[in-house]
């Protein structure tokens, strides 16, 4: 298993300490979070993140109420272990639940199997659930999905459970990729979701346009390939990863590309946004 660098935060209140954290680690090369009260993770796979960046980090944050602060490097299975013991079910309402393999169906609603890894995904986040609750509303049936910054697949997995006709996951982390792989055959839908492991390099002008263009990523990397979004999206693009104040930065750059926002929700200090393409 593939190697991490982990930084492990805790405040003396996470607000608003938490949120400029995760920004500021996110502009570092972190790019998975987990949140717990006052405690902040933020992992990078080995090369992605800059350390003197995350050290800058540490010093921007001491007057933000920073009690602790810890760098490690941490292995793929290490988190497999804590997810075996800690991992809980995530109910959305009787509509979906993602759990883990070794917890039962629902009774239910869609059912999403999620083994969980190194790349997170689980349903468990808020900008996660934010995106799943997405699709739930406007459930995309018959679509073509496009799922960037797939993780653990939970996302394309739930777009195909409600309906789509095929999905397209596009993860940068190798491992992350794989497991998504793994978690879409666990689910019996190894053919219709394609994983690719990049980023907006790897979608191919014979994909033509998807319905739908699904993306939790950070403010940075939507903005940066918010062309890529635009050339592959017909109708549809819903983004989370960032937080309501981002809001106002990310529709200036939309609207450069003929995009508004269409709806926005938040969650636990977390956004996300439904954009529609403006027709002149």
């Amino acid at each position: 298993m593939s190697a991490f660098l982990e930084v492990h935060l805790t405040f003396a209140d996470p607000d608003p300490g938490r949120e400029i954290a995760v920004a500021l680690l996110a502009e570092a090369g972190c790019t998975m979070f987990r949140e717990d009260g006052n405690e902040l993770w933020a992992y990078a796979a080995a090369g992605e993140a800059d350390p003197e960046a995350v050290e800058q980090v540490h010093g921007d944050l001491k007057h933000l109420g920073l009690l602790a602060w810890e760098v490690n490097e941490v292995q793929g299975e290490n988190w497999n272990a804590r997810w075996e013991a800690e991992y809980a079910p995530v109910e959305f309402g009787g509509r979906a639940t993602v759990r883990a393999p070794f917890h039962p169906a629902p009774v239910q609603g869609i059912d999403v199997v999620i083994r969980p890894e190194m790349s997170f995904g689980t349903g468990h986040h808020p900008t996660t659930r934010l995106m799943v609750e997405a699709l739930l509303d406007r459930p995309p049936v018959g679509e073509r999905v496009l799922d960037m910054g797939a993780g653990t697949g939970v996302l394309a997995i739930a777009a195909v459970r409600l309906g789509a006709r095929a999905c397209v996951a596009v993860e940068i982390e190798p491992g992350a990729a794989e497991n998504a792989r793994e978690n879409a055959v666990a689910n019996g839908l190894e053919q219709a979701i394609e994983v690719r492991c990049g980023g907006a390099s790897v979608l191919r002008p014979e994909d033509g346009r998807f319905h739908r263009v699904l993306a939790n990523i950070n403010r940075n990397v939507l903005q940066a390939d918010w062309a890529a979004y635009d050339q592959a999206a017909e109708t549809e693009i819903v983004t989370s990863g960032f937080f309501p104040a981002d809001v106002p930065a990310l529709a200036a750059c939309a609207s450069a590309w003929n995009w508004e926002p269409a709806e926005v929700r938040t969650h636990e200090g977390w956004a996300c946004v439904r954009w529609k393409r403006i027709h002149p």
